[in-house]
């Protein structure tokens, strides 16, 4: 029996590589299995400290307790620390018609099938979609600029997004054609980049915040089995970041409908909306993740007011992107200092999270523990 899913996959395999659908389907059906996989530190080494300074990035890495990690997420000069209000005068976002951009070239087929069966493999749910895809971007202390562009998710899921199954295979084939260098990765206007919003929310409640964290599930296309904030999301639909951040938060934390616009009318935004004196809706810093070249919005969503929580805490549901939702205390010194030193996070997720927990720290001490965390970048 057919596969909808393969079958999509498949065609869209063709129609940007230039491989006979029968050709794929044969290739995909032969792959031999991984060896010589690659662990993803090594990227560390692939893209150097050096190289990332002079292209005007810098690695992204903290210390809880002087307890040092690094991650393989990296921002540009100054683009973290960052508390900037995401709002119309704060955020200057343009959207153009697309552009050229690099395309995969003498990829074999052998290579480009067994990437797709790892992805293939874990079963995720993936699907073809808009996304927007980034041109350029630039954050200050005092807004957050950005144009993009529209694109498919098949275009980016297949080419730059299957760096991260090339590194169980062994060989480097996509990484040394789309991205070999630091300038390559961080050339948007002609590299498909794809990425999105990482949302720490936290919920005041009388002596505390109550943050919603997640395991993701094995079904999704990135993140399967990671830590997680909640939402973790595309960036489609309206083409702000906050529009994206929160129509996911009506659709991760409060079952709504996939990408609806309807979003607005949700009671939990709406209220968030009203009483905007008693939220912190803020960009803290953007991250590349050097594993596939996805940008991500780091964002705070901190709301001072218990009464938010009372009203809506009994109403968070799980959605299928989460094997299970974590609710963890800002005051719990022990369970967020595990969390932190816990292997198992996307670099992007895991910055998300540092620079949230500092932002609440500035915010309202009384309700956070003092965890000694402190940015290294």
């Amino acid at each position: 029996m057919m596969d909808p899913r393969v079958d999509a996959i498949i065609e869209a395999v063709s129609n940007i590589y230039g491989f006979p659908q029968a050709g794929v389907r044969r290739a995909l059906a032969t792959v031999p299995p991984p060896s010589n996989p690659l662990p993803h530190h090594s990227l560390l080494d692939y893209y150097s400290v050096t190289d990332c300074r002079i292209a005007g990035w810098v690695p992204y890495n903290f210390a809880i307790r002087g307890s040092v990690r690094q991650t393989l997420a990296i921002s540009p000069e100054g683009a973290t620390g960052l508390h900037i209000p995401v709002a119309s005068a704060c955020e200057v976002i343009n959207q153009v018609a697309p552009s050229g951009r690099q395309m995969p070239a003498n990829i074999p087929l052998d290579h480009v099938a067994q990437c797709v069966a790892l992805l293939l493999s874990g079963g995720a749910r993936i699907w073809d979609d808009d996304i927007h895809r980034l041109l350029s971007v630039q954050l200050t202390h005092g807004s957050v600029h950005a144009t993009f562009t529209w694109d498919r998710y098949f275009s980016y899921r297949l080419t730059a997004g299957l760096m991260r199954e090339e590194m169980t295979t062994g060989r480097l084939l996509l990484r040394n054609t789309l991205a070999p260098t630091v300038r390559a990765l961080t050339d948007f206007q002609t590299r498909l980049t794809a990425g999105g919003v990482q949302l720490l929310c936290a919920f005041a409640r009388e002596d505390d915040f109550v943050l919603p964290l997640q395991v993701r599930s094995s079904r999704v296309g990135e993140a399967a089995g990671c830590y997680g904030v909640v939402p973790m999301a595309y960036h489609q639909g309206a083409v702000e970041p906050s529009a994206t951040a929160l129509r996911e938060v009506v659709e991760e934390l409060f079952g709504g409908e996939e990408n609806s616009p309807a979003y607005l009318d949700h009671p939990a935004v709406r209220w968030l909306l009203s009483h905007r004196s008693l939220v912190h809706l803020e960009a803290t810093a953007f991250f590349l993740n050097l594993v596939h070249g996805n940008y991500d919005f780091a964002m705070l969503l901190a709301v001072l007011d218990p009464e938010f929580w009372r009203q809506f805490g009994g109403a968070l549901v799980t959605s299928w992107e989460s094997e299970a939702h974590l609710l963890v205390s800002s005051r719990d010194h022990q369970r967020l200092s595990q969390l932190l030193k816990a292997p198992n996070w996307e670099p992007q997720t895991l910055g998300t999270l540092v620079e949230g927990l500092i932002r609440l720290r500035e915010i309202a001490p009384e309700r956070t523990a003092d965890l000694h965390l402190n940015r290294l970048s």
